[in-house]
């Protein structure tokens, strides 16, 4: 967002934030530099703002080194280099906070860090850091979608969710249980079913003639039963 924003709110209802590239750090980002949650800013012009560096600047590179493939930040490659085209935002390491993990950099300068973390606790260029804090230089405007780009921001956002503290659900649920149809007239049909195991949110059912190619749903619900009306009748579904 380019307004401003309730802390209160994000106190109460997130667990964790990013920050895009385009906000201004004047009116939103400051708001949460106090945040004790995991947060990631784009906006290379927060980085003294949350203490975690000072100076930035914006290049344009054709390739991100990674340095510490260990850490969910780098998405999963090994260390060497990646293609990434277009720009990217950084910081100097000369300026960077003391405990700052480093996981990615400029290829043809190793002093400019592009992807960096803080975490809670840790030291900031000033005091210590209130909450997890990661900078992400390839969120800046002008980076071409790529896999690379698709993979790091996938990294990113499973770091964030581990400092939570939560645990992301390993896969998909089983299938239902007890699946029961009972005919209640000519063109309705009730459906229930027992809750699956496995982490879920909600049902969707769909329905098709058995000749049709598509489905028709209901849309989604939480309760685990749902009658189906206005069926065509001597018909197979």
């Amino acid at each position: 967002s380019h307004n401003n924003i309730s802390i209160s709110t994000f106190n109460n209802n997130y667990d964790l934030a990013i920050i895009s590239e385009t906000v201004r750090a004047a009116t939103v980002g400051t708001q949460l530099t106090a945040w004790t949650k995991p947060i990631a800013t784009f906006e290379r012009g927060l980085v003294e703002e949350f203490k975690i560096s000072n100076g930035n600047g914006e290049i344009s590179i054709s390739q991100t080194e990674i340095t510490n493939s260990a850490s969910l930040l780098a998405g999963g490659y090994a260390n060497g280099n990646q293609p990434l085209s277009g720009m990217t935002a950084y910081t100097n390491l000369s300026n960077l906070a003391p405990d700052a993990d480093v996981v990615t950099r400029d290829v043809n300068n190793n002093n400019r860090i592009t992807i960096f973390s803080v975490l809670q606790g840790e030291d900031l260029t000033s005091g210590t850091a209130d909450g997890t804090r990661v900078f992400w230089g390839p969120g800046t405007e002008g980076v071409i979608n790529s896999p690379v780009w698709d993979d790091l921001f996938e990294g990113l956002v499973d770091f964030l969710v581990e400092q939570t503290g939560s645990t992301p659900p390993s896969g998909p649920p089983s299938a239902v249980n007890n699946l029961q149809a009972s005919i209640q007239d000519s063109i309705t049909i009730s459906l229930s079913w027992s809750a699956p195991s496995g982490a879920f949110d909600h049902y969707e059912v769909e329905y098709k003639l058995s000749s049709a190619s598509t489905w028709t749903s209901t849309g989604t619900q939480t309760s685990t039963n749902k009658q189906i009306t206005s069926l065509t009748t001597d018909s197979t579904y």
